[in-house]
């Protein structure tokens, strides 16, 4: 899976969400049995690994939007510093 799924953690290496969202949609569409990231542990549940990744993304681009909704317009720097505070 490249750095698409890594053994642990979540990636942030993509330039373009919308493909990297497909590109786990695509993965997830062929029901793998296991999965061979570039960094850390072959992943043997990648089905339940996938779906965490795409709602983990999913809910990000809800804390973006929720910001921008109740901040106004904000910089990449900004918003990372609201959105990660952990």
């Amino acid at each position: 899976s490249g750095d698409c799924i890594l053994g642990s953690g979540s990636s942030c290496v993509f330039q373009d969400l919308g493909q990297y969202m497909n590109s786990l949609r695509t993965l997830r569409a062929l029901e793998p049995t296991a999965v061979y990231p570039g960094h850390g542990d072959i992943i043997t549940e990648p089905v339940k690994g996938i779906d965490q990744y795409l709602d983990h993304r999913l809910q990000r681009e809800r804390e973006v939007l929720q910001q921008l909704e109740a901040a106004g317009p904000r910089t990449v720097p900004q918003l990372v510093e609201l959105i990660y505070r952990d």
